[in-house]
């Protein structure tokens, strides 16, 4: 690896001095290995995405906790999971890359008429003051019961964030169940160019749905049944003043 510095050499004189000289350059070595590791490390990270306008992904993604990418200057990619809408149930995290969401349809205020979306989108972000130098792809694993996440459904992307949901029609043909379990995986990467020749940046991040258990339900039922008893006598108290 060319590190960019000049290690002074010698002939040694001796065995002993040799293996010395040695052991001195393998520590070298591994020092200056591990302070390349740890510069890419820093350029990785969960959480606060880096130089990110207010509201980029809309008032409800988490921006404070995502996965984000800033390893390139003047660019930052950035992924994260969060319900949909208003009335859907939380989301949670392992603080790395994975996020664990409750499968079942969307419950929000305002679903869409006759599509099967989920309880959660994905949200991701371009950003940065050289992201118009660069062409972008959207990886998605559309089958969560796979062993391994397969990510051959590669869809172009301009650099606008976005909230988005599985049950979407800009998939095209792919289908969605939104009630299946398993893990999904997503991965946004950046190409020097619209041939998508060579990536130079990527983050990814792994979605993990499961079936609520029954007791929760339980609980989801009550909360919903608060909800309309509260909003009823809210109306009568209007109707009554």
């Amino acid at each position: 690896m060319d590190t960019g510095i000049e290690i002074p050499r010698r002939i040694a004189t001796n065995p002993t001095e040799s293996y010395d000289m040695m052991k001195k350059s393998l520590l070298i070595g591994a020092m200056l290995t591990l302070g390349a590791t740890q510069l890419e490390a820093q350029c990785f990270g969960f959480g606060l995405v880096p130089n990110i306008p207010a509201n980029s992904w809309g008032n409800t993604v988490p921006t404070d906790r995502a996965v984000f990418n800033n390893c390139v200057d003047g660019l930052v990619l950035g992924m994260a999971a969060r319900p949909r809408g208003t009335g859907n149930p939380a989301i949670t995290d392992n603080g790395i890359s994975t996020y664990y969401v409750q499968a079942g349809p969307d419950v929000s205020t305002n679903p869409p008429a006759g599509t099967g979306y989920a309880t959660w989108n994905f949200a991701f972000y371009v950003g940065g003051d050289n992201k118009a130098q660069y062409s972008y792809k959207l990886f998605v694993d559309f089958d969560p019961t796979a062993g391994s996440p397969s990510l051959g459904f590669g869809l172009p992307l301009i650099y606008t964030p976005n909230s988005w949901n599985l049950g979407m029609p800009i998939f095209g043909p792919v289908t969605f169940n939104p009630n299946v379990e398993g893990d999904y995986a997503f991965r946004l990467a950046a190409y020097t160019d619209d041939t998508y020749a060579t990536e130079v940046a990527s983050t990814s991040m792994n979605v993990v749905s499961t079936v609520p258990e029954p007791s929760t339900y339980v609980l989801m039922a009550s909360g919903l049944l608060g909800l309309g008893l509260a909003s009823r006598r809210r109306r009568a108290a209007r109707a009554i003043a």
